[in-house]
């Protein structure tokens, strides 16, 4: 089987947008075991640089991304051509994520369906080819809209491909249909790699500032035997996705991104154990903490239970404890009870995108695992809600802490920071939890770091607010798992307000992403994938013209495997009847009449496709043809009742709306009549059934 390179591919463009940032970057494999007794060893001792834990082999299981940011000072994008090369490299890698999953899906049909793996092997090696096509788009002349419609036209080659492939059966064959199920490509994409360890540093004068993100990969017991029995929807193609995917899934070295919440129910998603170092001359600081993403299953098959829901969330918190107990306790013996976590969720309590849900969900399972639970929601319409905080922890939390959270968004994050640190000081773990663990959880843990810094080194608020942005930690973390999507949501920014103090709402976003142009392509995964189905069917109609005028093609088992579809077909036949440059013309449309009439029987009890055809200008054009077919005797047989039931309830009866509506009930008469005589004259031994 083909193997096609598509991580070095990755790594490739990474480098290369990091280059146009100003920023270097290392990748390498390291040893996990070696990475975590490191991590434990140096924690609250000195700076953890992971650069030099023992490299392994190829086959190690643990993924390093190294940034450190050396040239924070200089502006990018002095020029169009930069932002040009920018946003190219950042697309490419949006649509690598979903060709990387549908290679692998073609990959099991090869294996399990061997008559066909030529067939499958071809659509791969197209999908491969079409991918590093995308490279004649890489102008850097290319405004916003020619890249977003490169885009879209790769996007629309990849559903062709999932057509042609039957990949997509069960969805609504719509735009919204489609978009979820390429959405859903690109979130399964995470698991394909090993999860990976990111590390930011950035220096400036004598304060060097560490991050280090550890992804929680490790699944319990109960979460390997959740997802063996987990399906993600109700249709064929997701459920062939899950079981493609399960072995992956299963693995104790990979985990979802943010938007797995989604799709995969039982495991933690975009859950990380955070490290934050901070060096100032010879002194050296540390603390630690987790972030997630939300616990609660958010969509899905619908017939998932309530309680199935909670019994997900619950185990999802039992496994950020598991890994708090591995990689920060300094306990080694897993049997014994691990810390107590402390969660301070940071949702409003309302009904978008079931945050609501997420909230009461995450309650219960707190109260299930005996762990403390906080509510500070820090979005701009948080501050129409109280926020909910564990009497345990609200020492020092004063009135007016409180009462600023109506009018500042910075002072909801600062409120989670203190409530932070008064469970940390305690001797808890902390755990910061939103919707995707991205942006509001990336700047809760900044704010919180700010705290800890100011207690720490010789800098004011204002100065460490600078120096902790070019830092970038956050922005990137957001790029792990859905590539091409650095950066944050502006509405989950630190302002709005009177109390902001200048400068904090570019905090974790990198250098770059100040470029108010770059912005926008910072929030393209919080978007699903823009589908345009009139690119697609154009595209799909040349690809159909082109095969079915090929002298070797047989044309009825072409249409019968790649033509499903009656609209699709009859569309096909419109634009062909009118070209005058085929020369087999009377062979493909003889084959188009004889599966549009086999289609039309199996459907012909959807009132809605049938008005849809009573309508169409080309219907009766297409059975007059079929009615002609000398070369076919017996679809000339079948067609003609066909045609005059049309052609009196349908395209020449317009003036009479009423005939129209007739016409679902005079075809269903007349195909049952037809089934009773056959079905009669097969009985006889008269007749032999027809394929068609």
């Amino acid at each position: 089987m083909k193997k096609y390179d598509y991580q070095t591919q990755k790594f490739t463009l990474l480098r290369e947008r990091y280059a146009i940032e100003g920023v270097t970057t290392e990748f390498s494999l390291v040893d996990r075991n070696d990475a975590y007794s490191k991590f434990k060893a140096s924690n609250n001792q000195q700076l953890l640089d992971l650069k030099n834990v023992k490299q392994a082999s190829i086959n190690s299981d643990c993924l390093i991304l190294q940034i450190n940011h050396t040239n924070a000072d200089t502006k990018p994008f002095a020029n169009t051509a930069q932002q040009a090369t920018y946003k190219f490299i950042n697309m490419q890698l949006r649509v690598l994520d979903m060709t990387r999953t549908l290679d692998l899906m073609l990959q099991a049909r090869e294996q399990h369906d061997p008559k066909n793996s030529a067939f499958y092997a071809a659509q791969r090696e197209k999908l491969h080819q079409e991918f590093h096509n995308l490279d004649r788009y890489n102008d850097s002349t290319n405004s916003d809209s020619e890249i977003a419609a490169a885009e879209q036209i790769y996007d629309a080659t990849l559903i062709n491909i999932i057509q042609t492939c039957q990949l997509d059966t069960g969805i609504p064959k719509t735009t919204a249909g489609y978009s979820k199920l390429l959405d859903k490509y690109r979130i399964m994409a995470g698991f394909l790699d090993p999860a990976t360890i990111l590390q930011s540093e950035y220096t400036e004068d004598e304060l060097k500032l560490v991050d280090i993100s550890i992804p929680v990969t490790e699944k319990t017991t109960a979460q390997k035997q959740s997802l063996i029995e987990f399906q993600s929807g109700t249709s064929e193609a997701q459920q062939e996705m899950d079981q493609v995917f399960l072995p992956y899934m299963l693995k104790d070295n990979t985990n979802a991104g943010a938007q797995g919440r989604k799709e995969v129910g039982p495991t933690d998603k975009n859950a990380y154990v955070n490290y934050q170092g901070i060096q100032e001359g010879e002194k050296v600081y540390s603390k630690t903490n987790l972030r997630s993403g939300s616990l609660y299953y958010e969509k899905g098959n619908k017939e998932i239970d309530a309680s199935t829901r909670t019994t997900y969330a619950a185990q999802n918190l039992q496994q950020l404890k598991q890994a708090q107990q591995r990689l920060i306790s300094k306990n080694e013996n897993l049997g014994e009870q691990p810390k107590k976590l402390v969660v301070i969720h940071l949702v409003t309590n309302l009904g978008f995108n079931q945050e609501d849900k997420q909230i009461a969900e995450t309650k219960k399972a707190c109260k299930a695992n005996g762990d403390s639970y906080n509510n500070i929601p820090v979005n701009p319409w948080g501050a129409i809600l109280f926020n909910k905080i564990d009497p345990e922890f609200a020492k020092n939390i004063t009135f007016w802490d409180r009462f600023k959270t109506i009018f500042s968004q910075q002072a909801r994050y600062d409120l989670a920071a203190k409530v932070a640190k008064n469970a940390e000081e305690a001797g808890y773990e902390v755990v910061f939890i939103c919707a995707s663990g991205q942006d509001r959880t990336g700047f809760a843990i900044v704010m919180d770091a700010l705290n800890f810094a100011k207690d720490k080194v010789q800098k004011s608020f204002r100065e460490l607010i600078n120096i902790r942005g070019k830092l970038g930690h956050n922005a990137n973390i957001t790029d792990l798992k859905n590539l091409g999507s650095p950066g944050a949501k502006s509405a989950s920014l630190p302002f709005w307000g009177w109390f902001t103090v200048p400068g904090l709402s570019k905090l974790g976003l990198p250098h770059f992403n100040k470029e108010p142009k770059v912005k926008e392509a910072a929030i393209k995964n919080k978007n699903e994938p823009n589908v345009d189905l009139k690119t697609l069917k154009e595209l799909q109609r040349e690809q159909h013209i082109t095969e079915l005028t090929k002298p070797h093609v047989n044309h009825k088992e072409y249409l019968l495997k790649n033509v499903p579809e009656i609209q699709q077909l009859l569309s096909l036949y419109t634009v062909l009847k009118d070209r005058a440059d085929i020369e087999n013309k009377t062979a493909i449309n003889l084959a188009l009449c004889d599966r549009f009439v086999t289609l039309l029987e199996a459907n012909h009890d959807n009132p809605t496709l049938v008005k849809y055809l009573a309508e169409h200008p080309d219907v009766i054009t297409l059975l007059e043809h079929a009615e002609h077919q000398k070369a076919d005797p017996g679809l000339s047989e079948k067609a003609k009742p066909i045609l005059n039931l049309f052609k009196a309830h349908g395209g020449e009866a317009k003036t009479q709306e009423s005939t129209k509506q007739n016409l679902p009930n005079a075809l269903a008469m007349h195909f049952e009549t037809s089934k009773s005589a056959m079905d009669h004259e097969r009985q006889s031994g008269k007749v032999t059934s027809r394929v068609g």
